[in-house]
């Protein structure tokens, strides 16, 4: 399976206030989505805004899986359009919070909960999530953050590919999240990534593009 990473920052590292990227940003994230069998986005992400993991031109993609990880159990639902229309996204959450999830959201039909097992460290562990997701024939994954859920991603290893925009931007407030958001290293002490490309924008930003490392695994 080839996971991927996509994310976009300020020059001070931030990913957030989002979106950040311009509309050939956005482009590059919509063709990332083409290019995989799947999206994964962190709770998080869900309650701060409304995405909906759309193709080119705001289309959904046939046979794409829309997945949303969740530590907490908390999946808004009123007024997400993700919940609204399409093949009904899968919520990963930890095994003891399925049930209470599951009856929660059952009154809405619009998605499917499953179980998954404690990462060493406490969070969900997403090699697990990545097996179910293939099973259902996902063979490529994008993971679409916020920062929580790259944190976990890269500290656990499950990353081949970082898709990376630098904006012209700097917002420089303490706390705001960065691209990956932790209370601990995601290394020993740190993950290594390997430059593949490197592409200047019109806009001031800068597509980039990365492997991970053997020492990120």
């Amino acid at each position: 399976m080839q996971v991927s990473l996509i994310c976009a920052t300020t020059l001070c590292g931030r990913i957030c206030p989002a979106p950040l990227g311009s509309t050939l940003d956005r482009a590059r994230l919509e063709r990332a989505r083409t290019n995989s069998k799947a999206s994964l986005i962190g709770a998080g992400t869900l309650r701060e805004g409304n995405p909906e993991m759309l193709g080119p031109g705001g289309a959904l993609i046939p046979g794409r899986i829309r997945a949303i990880v969740t530590k907490s159990g908390n999946i808004p639902i009123e007024g997400k359009r993700l919940f609204e229309y399409g093949p009904p996204p899968i919520i990963f959450t930890g095994k003891e919070k399925t049930t209470g999830l599951q009856n929660r959201l059952l009154p809405h039909a619009c998605c499917e909960v499953i179980g998954i097992s404690r990462y060493r460290t406490g969070e969900l562990a997403l090699r697990e999530i990545l097996d179910v997701l293939e099973i259902r024939g996902a063979d490529s994954v994008l993971i679409e953050g916020g920062g929580i859920l790259n944190h976990a991603a890269i500290s656990q290893g499950v990353v081949d590919e970082l898709i990376l925009t630098i904006t012209p931007l700097v917002l420089g407030t303490r706390g705001i999240q960065s691209l990956a958001d932790g209370d601990r290293p995601v290394g020993d002490p740190l993950a290594g990534f390997r430059l593949v490309s490197c592409k200047p924008q019109p806009t001031g930003e800068i597509f980039l593009r990365y492997i991970a490392s053997d020492s990120s695994r």
